[in-house]
C-alpha cells in the first residue's frame, strides 16, 4: 500500500477545497490504492478524506442539508472547527466538566428527539449502548 508522502504543516494546506468531488467516486480498494488521504492540515491536525466521508454519512442519516456543494462545505466546516480548537489551545481556554456534561446531554437529547425519544432506536442507530455514546461524546467534546 502507498501511504501519504508529505504533509505540508501550514495552517490550512493540501488539496484545493472542491477537489474531493473529482475523486469521491473511487470506492474500490486494490493493491497500491491509497487507503486514506490528508486533504487539509489545520495547525498540527490533519483532515482526512475519511473524516469528510464520515461526516457526510452522519449528516445524511440525520437529515442535515449542506449549503452548496458538500464536497466543499464539509471540509470547510471541519477546518473551521479545527481552527477554533487550535486557537483555543493557543488561548488556553478551560472548559469545566459541568459544561462538557451539559453539551453531551444536549446532544443526546437532540438525537433522542430525532428518534422519537426511543433510547433503543438511538442505540440501534449508533450500534452501541447509550453509556458508550456518552463516553465517546465526552471525549470528543
Amino acid at each position: 500500500m502507498r501511504l501519504i508522502k508529505k504533509i505540508i504543516p501550514l495552517v490550512i494546506a493540501a488539496m484545493p477545497l472542491c477537489s474531493l468531488a473529482s475523486t469521491a467516486g473511487a470506492d474500490s480498494v486494490s493493491i497500491g490504492t491509497v487507503v486514506d488521504e490528508v486533504i487539509w492540515v489545520v495547525g498540527d491536525e490533519a483532515i482526512l478524506r475519511s473524516d469528510v466521508e464520515t461526516l457526510r454519512m452522519q449528516s445524511s442519516m440525520e437529515g442535515v442539508k449542506w449549503g452548496g456543494n458538500p464536497d466543499c462545505s464539509i471540509p470547510e466546516q471541519i477546518a473551521v472547527q479545527k481552527l477554533f480548537k487550535h486557537q483555543a489551545l493557543i488561548d488556553s481556554i478551560e472548559v469545566t466538566d459541568a459544561d462538557v456534561a451539559q453539551e453531551v446531554e444536549q446532544q443526546i437529547n437532540y438525537w433522542l428527539e430525532m428518534v422519537d425519544g426511543s433510547r433503543e432506536l438511538l442505540e440501534e442507530y449508533k450500534h452501541q449502548p447509550l453509556s458508550q455514546i456518552r463516553i465517546e461524546l465526552r471525549v470528543d467534546m
